[in-house]
């Protein structure tokens, strides 16, 4: 088995795989003869995003295993991109999460004549192509139709050697263990959320993010969404991450779970992370207060007081790294 190293990816790299768990990753690689039929866009601390029959959720790259080397492969972008373009590129996929997966349109991909309009909906390669694309880089001709064939020919990519290493025991059980995968609860948590509330209040939203502007714009529907919030867990997930993982926000604990010989570089591997981490959090609880305004609907109180709860274990995280950190 198989693993990726994150120390030899960067931000913004595409992870290329041969999916083969759906029919319609088995049709786009027939239909295209490729090699690949799955892309992944990583947005760096060992994290990824990509959308697969579950949706846009991200995941962590220690769960990403597979049997063989030639099973998977990174591309990078030709040249060093600036860090607000890289930004750009891994929020905009963010904001995606949540978004529900379209089987059809991407089956179409392989059939050019049969492409139309788009819709909101995702599969992974239209996801990348169009997170690149709407940050000024067109990787392919047509983001919203495009394979990860074509993607993957993108002239504007390259290939990252050496990305990749045989997995140890310990490695494979954990990436094997769904269970303890605090990720995995994430993504069904907010795929059950967002199906309540669209049952609710009849509509289609698809992201967390717009279930703020829902509740904003419909007094009526934000006590029933906030009780959705409520009783769904999303607001509590954090907790279950603590439980789990308590090495990251505790020194002692981080002392005695990390080997001494890769505390240094663990920490330098996801400081940077952490600190992106705190901006966005940052950053979304000012995006709440604009959109709340005055009337402060109940859902985005909520919201808010999530975020601040993670700006702070966030902190406690950044205090847990740089004690170990030494640059």
């Amino acid at each position: 088995m198989n693993i990726f190293e994150p120390s030899k990816l960067n931000v913004g790299d595409i992870i290329f795989t041969r999916d083969k768990s759906s029919s319609s990753s088995w049709m786009i690689r027939m239909g295209t003869i490729s090699e690949y039929s799955h892309a992944i866009l990583y947005v760096g601390g060992s994290s990824f995003i990509d959308s697969d029959t579950d949706g846009v959720h991200s995941n962590n790259l220690q769960r990403l295993i597979f049997k063989g080397h030639k099973d998977a492969i990174v591309r990078r972008y030709r040249s060093p991109l600036a860090s607000s373009k890289l930004k750009s590129i891994c929020d905009d996929a963010r904001a995606q999460i949540g978004q529900r997966y379209s089987k059809r349109e991407a089956i179409q991909t392989a059939l050019p004549e049969m492409n139309c309009n788009a819709s909101e909906r995702q599969f992974c390669s239209r996801l990348v192509a169009q997170a690149y694309g709407r940050s000024g880089i067109a990787l392919v001709e047509n983001a919203d139709f495009c394979t990860p064939k074509q993607l993957f020919d993108s002239p504007l990519l390259i290939d990252v050697p050496d990305s990749t290493r045989k997995a140890s025991e310990i490695e494979v059980k954990f990436a094997l263990d769904q269970s303890r995968n605090p990720l995995k609860r994430q993504e069904e948590i907010t795929n059950a959320l967002l199906a309540d509330i669209r049952r609710v209040s009849n509509t289609q939203i698809s992201t967390v993010s717009e279930v703020l502007y829902l509740a904003a714009s419909n007094p009526v529907l934000d006590p029933l969404i906030a009780g959705l919030l409520q009783s769904s867990g999303y607001l509590t997930m954090w907790e279950w991450d603590m439980a789990l993982n308590p090495h990251w926000y505790d020194v002692e604990a981080y002392n005695s779970h990390i080997p001494i010989g890769g505390q240094w570089s663990q920490a330098e591997l996801m400081l940077p992370s952490a600190h992106d981490a705190l901006n966005r959090h940052r950053n979304n609880l000012n995006a709440i207060s604009e959109v709340n305004g005055s009337d402060r609907s109940q859902t985005g109180e909520l919201f808010a007081e999530l975020e601040r709860t993670l700006c702070r274990i966030t902190m406690q995280r950044i205090e847990v790294l740089e004690a170990f950190y030494r640059p």
